[in-house]
């Protein structure tokens, strides 16, 4: 039964790991639009060409 929690914690942290690079980018155009005034930013993945 560890063993198999043990690999289920293994899977998911490879998936945060590759998953960390679009949390980021987001994460910093999030920040930008509340410096540049946004009260609610969005985000628009149909226009985003990084995605």
């Amino acid at each position: 039964m560890d063993t198999l929690i043990a690999l289920i914690v293994f899977i998911n942290l490879v998936a945060l790991l590759l998953l960390f690079k679009y949390v980021k980018y987001v994460f910093d155009d999030y920040k930008k639009q509340l410096k540049d005034g946004i009260e609610e930013p969005v985000w628009y993945n149909k226009i985003d060409k990084n995605f």
